[in-house]
């Protein structure tokens, strides 16, 4: 078979790439990656390189797909001058394969390296050279692998190459190409793949790449190295040795898929049919299904955490991730029910340009603050005695509201002025406040809301500060605490479907979790979730299979395409891959670079 020659003015960058609409830029992307839905699992691929994440000796371009080390730059006082750029945007980790190229526009000595690497990674440091970071260098064609030591690998690189970088999470292997010719595999085996971005380093002044995230075609033909993985893939899966009781585990995850759906019904008569000895718990699945409708069907959050804590008393106190969100659906709950605010509250902002609105009770105002202590203000402790709150005839209703009786009972208060206004405030609890707006507060009977809201919002922003947040975590949090500040009349359910679809998968994993420690059923729990496990992620490789073979052609013959292939053993149409056969640089081994 005839094997594709590339010639180097071939490959240099086309300025059409320049151009490209964005568009045209996510059909192409799609086409590559087709089983990523950004919008739909809210995350991005890269599209260009990332001026937070580049060192200041770099310099990007407008589009930010080519960047070069200054010319100009000041270089004194560093030994060894390396300047790093990654991405916009990691590498999805259930992308399957993933691949970009790097046209080096100006080379000099090659002095350049082309990987992956995490974010937070020093900048000023080539890649390969710290922990968790990849990366093929040009001037020696070695490999460098978490550490200042590289390992021969390829040939070296320079102006004019194009280099492209693979990786495989499902394979788990990182492999690069030399204009359109593999190189072979560089890494494989337990790669932490999580929050990889592409990543490009250089060493001297007047170095330029252009890197193709996928908006033109690659210079490698990757479709055709994906057929290749493809069946590697489904060699992988056919070689796992099945149980003898596979039938026994199958049916088990039949039925606890029911059990999780809440088709009561048809898990009743499929456990009767499939004869399954050890019937789930239904009384269990019953309060668990009715949990986790509540919070899909947007229900207050104390009654949740109610029935929670009624149905399954020892699962919530261990798990704080779970506490945070139901304290922010709690604290949703309550800011949906401020009522129209007091007039005080209904002052235009003049420097925000507003009018008054009854939605501004929950705007950010300068006059209310928890816990701030402001350089403007000049803060004057009084006696309360001798400082009691006024309040003018307008706000009171019927009765006669004597100053005395609207005094803070049973909080710490404190009181200064502010020098900008000169109006008199306070603070209760930490939380700061003119006199007039307290007054209004308490005739309108939202103080005691108020304050509670905001010492709840303190208990949420403690929780949230005892781990890490996911990203759906950040957003679910961010959108609870904007409830009381925003300047536009909020939504009753703010939150939107796959937030709430979140929570009740975090709810649904810590039930699970606490029946599975109890043993009921008198089963082991450790033994099923290991077993349960194992069998759920050779199916999820075969549905990583299926996603893949519904990029073909001709989609709606993918299930039949992998029947085909698992019971037919039928051979995939497929070119040869196009090896390099371009020796690796001789003493590469003795001239390997280290950390400087």
């Amino acid at each position: 078979m005839m094997r594709r020659t590339v010639e180097r003015s071939q490959i240099c960058p086309s300025k059409n790439t320049d151009n490209i609409c964005p568009r045209e830029f996510n059909r192409c992307l799609r086409r590559l990656y087709p089983s990523i839905r950004e919008k739909e699992d809210n995350i991005s691929l890269p599209r260009c390189w990332d001026s937070n994440q580049a060192s200041s000796y770099l310099e990007l371009s407008q589009n930010g797909l080519s960047v070069s080390f200054k010319k100009n730059v000041s270089l004194q006082g560093d030994k060894d001058p390396s300047g790093v750029v990654r991405a916009d945007a990691p590498i999805p980790s259930s992308i399957g394969l993933y691949y970009f190229e790097v046209t080096i526009v100006h080379g000099h000595r090659g002095c350049m390296g082309v990987g992956l690497s995490k974010t937070g990674g020093e900048l000023n440091r080539m890649p390969g050279w710290d922990s968790s970071c990849y990366g093929y260098h040009g001037d020696d064609g070695n490999f460098f692998s978490a550490c200042g030591h590289g390992t021969a690998y390829g040939p070296k690189f320079g102006t004019g190459d194009v280099i492209g970088c693979g990786i495989d999470t499902l394979l788990r292997e990182i492999f690069f190409t030399k204009n359109g010719k593999h190189l072979g595999t560089a890494l494989k085996g337990n790669i932490p793949f999580e929050e990889l971005y592409p990543t490009v380093g250089l060493k001297t002044p007047g170095e330029q790449i252009h890197v193709n995230f996928g908006q033109v075609p690659f210079v490698f033909n990757i479709s055709n190295y994906s057929a290749v993985l493809i069946k590697r893939k489904i060699e992988t899966l056919e070689s796992i040795a099945m149980p003898e009781d596979v039938r026994q585990h199958t049916d088990r995850i039949v039925s606890s898929f029911l059990g999780e759906c809440g088709a009561m019904d048809s898990l009743e008569k499929f456990e009767n049919v499939a004869k399954i000895q050890q019937k789930m718990n239904y009384e269990f699945l019953r309060k668990r299904k009715e949990i986790i409708e509540m919070i899909l069907n947007a229900a207050h959050g104390s009654s949740i955490q109610a029935n929670l804590e009624n149905y399954f008393p020892n699962c919530l106190s261990a798990n704080p991730r779970v506490q945070l969100v139901l304290l922010c659906l709690r604290y949703i709950d309550l800011a949906n029910t401020l009522r129209e605010p007091p007039a005080s509250f209904k002052k235009p902002i003049s420097e925000a340009g507003q009018t008054s609105s009854p939605s501004n009770v929950r705007v950010a105002n300068s006059k209310f603050r928890i816990n701030t202590r402001h350089k403007s203000y000049k803060r004057t402790r009084h006696d309360r005695s001798s400082s009691p709150i006024s309040v003018s005839a307008s706000t009171r209703k019927s009765a006669d509201l004597h100053e005395s009786s609207v005094d803070a009972k049973n909080a710490s208060t404190d009181y200064y002025s502010d020098d900008d206004t000169g109006e008199c405030m306070m603070t209760i609890d930490g939380i700061s406040i003119t006199k007039r707006m307290y007054t209004d507060l308490l005739v309108s009977n939202e103080l005691d809301k108020m304050c509670y809201i905001m010492k709840m919002g303190r208990e949420i922003m403690k929780l949230s500060k005892e781990f890490t947040l996911t990203q759906k975590e950040r957003q679910i949090l961010e959108i609870a605490m904007t409830m009381v500040l925003t300047t536009s009349p909020i939504e009753k359910h703010p939150l939107s479907s796959a937030h709430r679809r979140y929570i009740a998968n975090l709810v649904m994993t810590m039930i699970n979790h606490e029946q599975h420690l109890s043993g009921e059923n008198g089963t082991s729990g450790s033994h099923r979730i290991h077993v349960y496990s194992e069998l759920r992620g050779m199916f999820m490789g075969w549905q990583t299979l299926h996603t893949e073979a519904m990029s073909q052609d001709h989609p709606v013959g993918a299930i039949s395409f992998l029947r085909d292939v698992a019971v037919y053993s039928k051979k995939f149409e497929e070119d040869d891959v196009d090896y390099s056969d371009e020796p690796m640089e001789e003493g590469a081994a003795d001239d390997i670079q280290t950390e400087g």
